[in-house]
C-alpha cells in the first residue's frame, strides 16, 4: 500500500570546520540540550506486519504539533553538527528515546515503517563524519561514471557506540578507518580478478584510490584536524508520517482486526 506522505525537508550542512557562526552554542551542556530535543513526547506507533510491508498505527491522540516540534529540533541539531557536536552525538549513540517514525524505502526491500530513535539519529549524523575520508577518496575516484564502492568493512574502526573514547579523537578514528580502506584494497583486486571484469575494481581504479587515501592519511596526521564534508539525509528513501497517513492506517488496521 503506497500513499504520498510528507518527505524529509532537512537541508544539508554546509561543509564542518572549526569556524562556527556566532552564537551557536559551544558547551556540552548546549549541544547536550539540543540533542535533549530530538526526544518526542509522544509514545512510539505500533508497527503492525502485512503480507508485503510494515506499517505504523498510531494512537488517535497522537500529538502532531509535537511531532513538527521534534522535526524543527533535527534541523538545529544537523546545522549544529560541527567539531564540538560530534562527542556529545557519539555519547548519544544509544539514547533509546523515541524520536520519530520513517517509512523506508530501502533499495530492493518494500515500505517498513521503523520508529527511530534519538541514538539512531545521532549515529546517522556521527557516522556520516567519521566516515567521510574513506567515501570522498573512493567516490572521487571513478571509471567513466562509476564510482569505486568499498564493502563496508572498508569503513570500520569505530569503537562500540557509547562506549568510551579513551582518549582518541576523530581524527584518529579517521586516520584508523582509512588505512583498513588502504588494507582492504588488495582483497577487492583479487576478487575483481578472480571473478572478471569490475570497473570499479581494476588495478588504475585501486591504485588511484589508494593514493588518495594515504593522502588523507597524511592531511589528518598533519593538520590533526578531521576532515569533514556535509551531511545529507537521504529524501529519496525515508519518508515521515503525517495526520492524513496515520488516520488511513489506523482505519486499515481496524478493518481488518479481528474483532
Amino acid at each position: 500500500l503506497a500513499i504520498v506522505s510528507a518527505s524529509m525537508r532537512w537541508s544539508s550542512v554546509p561543509a564542518w570546520g572549526d569556524d562556527q557562526p556566532a552564537g551557536k552554542p559551544k558547551t556540552a551542556r548546549e549541544l547536550d540540550a539540543l540533542i535533549d530535543a530530538l526526544a518526542n513526547r509522544n509514545p512510539p506507533p505500533k508497527i503492525v506486519e502485512y503480507p508485503a510491508e510494515w506499517e505504523a498505527v498510531f494512537d488517535a491522540n497522537y500529538d502532531w504539533k509535537e511531532q513538527d516540534r521534534v522535526v524543527a529540533a533535527i534541523d538545529v541539531v544537523v546545522k549544529n553538527a560541527g567539531l564540538q557536536m560530534w562527542e556529545r552525538l557519539y555519547a548519544h549513540a544509544n539514547d533509546e528515546r523515541y524520536c520519530l517514525t520513517f517509512n523506508d524505502h530501502a533499495a530492493n526491500a518494500d515500505e517498513n515503517a521503523t520508529n527511530w530513535t534519538v541514538g539512531q539519529f545521532c549515529r546517522k549524523i556521527a557516522w556520516s563524519q567519521f566516515s567521510h575520508p574513506v567515501e570522498a577518496a573512493t567516490k572521487a575516484t571513478r571509471v567513466g561514471e562509476r564510482p569505486l564502492r568499498l564493502p563496508l568493512e572498508a569503513v570500520q574502526g569505530m569503537p562500540n557506540w557509547g562506549q568510551p573514547l579513551d582518549g582518541k579523537s576523530l581524527v584518529d578514528f579517521q586516520v584508523q578507518a582509512c588505512r583498513q580502506a588502504i588494507n582492504d584494497l588488495p582483497k577487492l583486486a583479487a576478487k575483481a580478478q578472480a571473478t572478471g571484469r569490475d570497473a570499479r575494481t581494476d588495478p588504475q581504479t585501486l591504485r588511484q584510490s589508494r593514493a588518495r587515501l594515504e593522502a588523507a592519511v597524511e592531511k589528518l596526521k598533519k593538520n590533526k584536524t578531521p576532515l569533514l564534508g556535509e551531511f545529507r539525509f537521504t529524501e529519496e528513501r525515508f519518508d515521515r508520517y503525517d495526520a492524513k497517513r496515520a488516520a488511513e492506517m489506523r482505519s486499515r488496521h481496524n478493518a481488518e482486526s479481528p474483532p
